[in-house]
């Protein structure tokens, strides 16, 4: 195949993702790019698609690469018959062979450029370097920019489009400096990524020889193994903001009928499915459409939070999920589970249907903002309270609750500690005999002069209901004055001076106590 210089230098690529904006993926002569992808199928689907993209406009692409025999086959899988360039003329893939880093302190990388201009490479190529980490002296902040430099010169003296492909660089580490200095040598800059098991096109910047400049974008991407091929899905999102700034289908709803209590004015053109598996199958082609979920007598809540978990890691940050309420109450604890695990919003049993309508449409453009959670097994048992209530001895206590607030602490589940001064004249045992839990994870102790009672998953206006069914007398029969705390910090601190008072003086132990008080009643 012939090449023509003019044509070559001024012949524009595209990064090999179907649909993407071309603000975002066009790679221009005379410009170098810097993409990290470590999944090495998507990675190589990626590089040979541009490649296959270049041969199409006439442009000879050129891989660096330690590896050159995987590449004639997947680029031949792109591109059929682009496997005769390879017997022909100059060498379309080129080995890099010994240790980069050693080579670079002997010779530099001048010599690099050097041996890539005597293998004839004509001006106005697409040069795609392979495993470009190996390429730069990331422990040295001036050397690494200089690089930068230099391979950006020399790119833009021939013409030729370069990118670097990163397998293992992440170009948002806190504190990557070196990293930041050769992204400001780049002309743009993006990582293709796994978030939950959505792909995402993800920009740090993009620029182009006129002078505009796309910043901190990410666009949905769409892997299909089977064809080897990537394609935008649509969607864009501010990477910064966290919103979604557009998709397809954000005004779809996919709904279970069992969610729709009946209701009469369900606008006819949401999704409506039986099963919870025909739902499931419709949202793995889902992007920013919201998803309503039920949850019932006939819903036991472990399903729940698989589905909801199930379908957030599908579907992505973009995909809104409702849970609706219907003739059964979410503890607390498990409504923040399933925040955590997936849902954007809970409609709660008396909120009406009118007012679901509103939720829908007031999460429309918003993207799920949560760390992505590996197992909805665990975070479920860490939304649990354990099988424990009732009296503690203070140390025990202080064990509990500290081991209490350590499990739940990435759940946000906000417990509440109160300390209780008792009235002159009352006894310990009349306190403790008059506290009645009612929940799993409520337990209570003493201290000389006081009672301190936990309760589990319990928000500060939760506070005086707790009491009122866990005390079977008036709280100003007992107490003379009350401390209430929900603050993580506060009842750490609380908590660690109780156990500094049981290891310096002698706390009453009233297990044995109660258990005889208990008995004889």
């Amino acid at each position: 195949m012939k090449f023509s210089i003019a044509k070559r230098k001024h012949a524009t690529l595209n990064i090999g993702i179907d649909c993407l904006p071309e603000s975002v993926s066009t790679i221009y002569p005379g410009q170098l790019y810097g993409i990290c992808v470590r999944n090495r199928n998507i990675r190589e689907t990626l590089t040979a698609g541009t490649i296959a993209r270049a041969w199409r406009e006439g442009v000879r692409a050129v891989v660096i690469s330690s590896r050159p025999e995987i590449w004639a086959g997947l680029i031949e899988k792109m591109a059929p018959g682009i496997a005769e360039t390879l017997s022909h003329g100059k060498p379309l893939v080129l080995e890099s062979t010994g240790d980069y880093q050693e080579l670079l302190k002997k010779y530099s990388l001048n010599k690099l450029l050097e041996e890539l201009d005597d293998t004839g490479i004509p001006a106005g190529s697409l040069i795609i370097m392979d495993e470009a980490e190996g390429l730069f002296s990331w422990n040295d902040l001036k050397l690494v920019r200089r690089q930068g430099l230099i391979f950006r010169a020399w790119v833009r003296e021939w013409k030729h489009s370069g990118l670097f492909v990163f397998h293992k660089l992440h170009f948002e580490s806190p504190g990557a400096g070196a990293i930041r200095v050769q992204c400001n040598c780049l002309d743009g800059v993006a990582e293709l990524d796994a978030d939950m098991l959505r792909l995402n096109w993800r920009i740090d910047h993009w620029n182009t020889p006129g002078g505009s400049r796309v910043e901190a974008r990410s666009y949905g991407v769409s892997y299909n193994e089977e064809q080897q091929s990537l394609s935008a899905d649509g969607s864009a999102m501010d990477a910064l903001a966290q919103q979604l700034l557009y998709a397809p289908d954000e005004d779809q709803v996919l709904t279970t009928v069992d969610a729709l209590f009946n209701e009469k004015s369900v606008p006819p053109e949401w999704q409506r499915y039986e099963r919870f598996s025909d739902l499931l199958q419709a949202v793995q082609h889902a992007v920013a459409a919201t998803v309503i979920l039920p949850y019932s007598n006939s819903v036991k809540f472990a399903t729940l939070a698989e589905t909801t978990h199930l379908i957030r890691e599908t579907a992505g940050r973009g995909l809104k999920i409702v849970i609706r309420e219907k003739n059964k109450r979410l503890r607390y604890n498990q409504n923040m589970a399933l925040m955590q695990l997936g849902a954007n919003l809970i409609v709660h049993n008396y909120e009406s249907f009118s007012h679901l309508l509103w939720c829908i449409d007031s999460l429309k453009g918003q993207c799920f903002g949560k760390k992505a959670v590996m197992s909805y097994e665990d975070l479920l048992s860490e939304s649990i309270p354990v099988e424990v209530n009732g009296y503690l001895r203070p140390q025990k206590f202080c064990d509990f609750v500290q081991t209490t607030l350590d499990r739940t602490h990435d759940i946000n589940i906000q417990h509440a500690l109160i300390s209780l001064d008792l009235l002159p004249g009352r006894s310990h045992i009349d306190a403790l005999l008059a506290y009645h839990p009612k929940r799993k994870g409520d337990v209570m102790t003493a201290d000389n002069a006081s009672l301190f009672i936990f309760f589990f998953a319990c928000r500060e206006p939760d506070i005086d209901t707790a009491l009122e069914r866990s005390l079977n007398v008036s709280i100003n029969d007992l107490f003379l004055h009350e401390t209430r705390m929900t603050n993580s910090e506060d009842i750490n601190a609380s908590i660690q001076r109780l156990r500094k008072l049981a290891a310096q003086t002698h706390l009453v132990d009233y297990t044995s106590e109660l258990y005889t008080y208990n008995n004889v009643s």
